[in-house]
């Protein structure tokens, strides 16, 4: 490999790793906006969806991967569709990180 070779894959690692900090940014302040809709505190979600506040708090404010798990738990907390969580997010193309074949 070549130096040039080794700063793409560097530029497309922190690409990603951008891409993904977005994502849950986004994805949590969706969540924060629903349930500020439905009237629902954090910590009445937090119990109804049987999550740890502090996991809500973060995930809210973008610093934890919310689960697939978490998504639905939260929904039914929030009472709407997994997809009402995920509406208007979209995905940055960079965040798949090809790994080259060993």
């Amino acid at each position: 490999m070549n130096g040039t070779t080794d700063t793409n894959g560097a530029d497309a690692e922190v690409g990603a790793a951008s891409a993904r900090t977005a994502l849950q940014r986004d994805v949590g302040l969706r969540v924060r906006a629903v349930r500020e809709q439905r009237g629902v505190g954090q910590a009445e979600c937090a119990r109804s969806a049987g999550v740890d506040t502090s996991s809500l708090f973060r995930l809210e404010k973008g610093g934890q991967n919310v689960t697939i798990d978490m998504l639905a738990r939260l929904a039914v907390a929030l009472d709407v569709g997994m997809d009402d969580l995920l509406e208007g997010i979209t995905v940055d193309p960079s965040i798949v990180e090809l790994r080259p074949r060993v």
